[in-house]
């Protein structure tokens, strides 16, 4: 059996800008597009980009909104997710999730409902940015996700 990890997530702006980086991209393409050819439609797919990427930012880095993740918490084999409408979710890791040395890009869905996904972008503090998580529970949770409960266990 292993021991349970309790990870809390504080407000991060590189969490946030991490979360916004696809929509500020297709905007950029959407501007560059409504200058070089004029199309209307480009300049009104902008805003809904923008807003779009905002929201990202919000829910991923202020970790406002219904669906913004703001703990994370694990025992034998199952993932927890708090949200920070007070809900608290069962959830398991979707495939396309990203794992890195110091950052985590998770993509989690409901174990009741498969129809809702949630992200959360988890920073390991470094020497660039402060990180949104604490370092030791970071690294568990990385390893609970690389080897499963049994590498973590004492």
């Amino acid at each position: 059996m292993s021991n349970p990890i309790e990870l809390n997530l504080s407000p991060s702006r590189a969490a946030g800008i991490c979360a916004s980086l696809p929509w500020l991209a297709l905007s950029a393409v959407l501007l560059a597009i409504s200058l070089s050819i004029t199309p209307p439609l480009a300049l009104v797919l902008l805003p809904v980009s923008l807003l779009l990427g905002w929201q990202e930012f919000r829910r991923c880095g202020r970790l406002r909104g219904a669906n913004a993740i703001i703990s994370l918490t694990t025992d034998d084999r199952h993932l927890r997710c708090q949200l920070a409408n007070g809900q608290e979710v069962t959830a398991r890791v979707c495939g396309c999730s990203s794992l890195g040395a110091s950052f985590l890009i998770l993509k989690v869905e409901s174990v009741v409902t498969r129809s809702d996904t949630m992200t959360a972008i988890l920073l390991s503090p470094s020497r660039l940015c402060r990180g949104n998580v604490s370092e030791q529970a970071f690294r568990r949770l990385r390893m609970w996700l690389l080897a499963g409960p049994a590498a973590i266990s004492r």
